[in-house]
């Protein structure tokens, strides 16, 4: 049922079914396993669930005395959201067995993608589909590989990667900041008409960073700009200064 929840992007669902289960549930081996994918529902919720994740992750470890790779692989991930560098979360990637395990591996690819390191993400990324990644799972992991082939400035394959998981996210996922990368690589490709179009079906009220609103200024001028539209193009990135200028230092 958390799976299904999880499918249709319903991630406070997902959470209510797995607490609901960790009541019920007296096997350590699998509370742990509960609480694991409880963490990774935190996870993917957003940063104002990192603490949720790792309390979770905590009390999975607790139930057995042991760190299963999977766990350590969420908290690499959550030490990267956190600032930490490229080469520590490398090193401490190489030395889990993360083998087999598609979810580990999928945390794996995001931490180093925030830490930029593309090419090792895309092979994580692999090695997590061939494991066999679960439904809810499949339309992120293209859009690691648009992030990734991006920092890589392949933006042909970025565009069709994130095109892809636009159009196989769940209707109660948000798909508002893969549109605005899209946007960018479309823009990379000289494509600005789609680029608008693109960046017309965002949702601007579900855009809850303030920086995103400056990004997609930014995005609207250059396309404007591109089409021979310098006026338009200057009363955008007015604005995106103007926004800009507002952000926290």
């Amino acid at each position: 049922q958390a799976q299904r929840a999880l499918a249709e992007g319903n991630h406070a669902e997902a959470q209510l079914i797995l607490s609901g289960a960790l009541e019920d549930e007296h096997d350590t081996q699998r509370r742990q396993l509960l609480l694991l994918e409880l963490a990774a529902s935190y996870l993917l919720a957003g940063d104002d669930w990192l603490q949720l994740a790792l309390a979770a992750i905590d009390a999975a470890e607790a139930e057995t005395g042991e760190a299963p790779a999977r766990a350590e692989a969420m908290r690499v991930e959550i030490a990267a959201l956190y600032g930490e560098s490229g080469t520590v979360v490398a090193a401490r990637l190489r030395s889990l067995r993360l083998e087999g395990d598609a979810l580990a591996q999928f945390h794996a690819a995001s931490a180093l993608l925030l830490v930029g390191l593309p090419e090792s993400a895309l092979d994580r990324l692999e090695a997590a589909r061939s494991a066999g990644l679960p439904q809810h799972l499949s339309w992120r992991a293209f859009s690691l590989a648009g992030v990734a082939h991006e920092q890589l400035g392949d933006f042909i394959r970025a565009a069709e990667a994130i095109s892809t998981a636009v159009r196989l996210a769940p209707p109660g996922e948000s798909v508002n900041l893969e549109r605005l990368a899209l946007a960018d690589c479309l823009l990379e490709l000289g494509d600005a008409r789609t680029a608008l179009k693109v960046t017309g079906a965002i949702e601007r009220k579900a855009l809850n960073r303030p920086e995103d609103h400056v990004y997609l200024q930014w995005l609207q001028a250059r396309a404007e700009q591109q089409l021979g539209n310098p006026g338009l193009a200057v009363e955008y990135y007015r604005w995106a200064r103007l926004q800009r200028s507002q952000l926290p230092a």
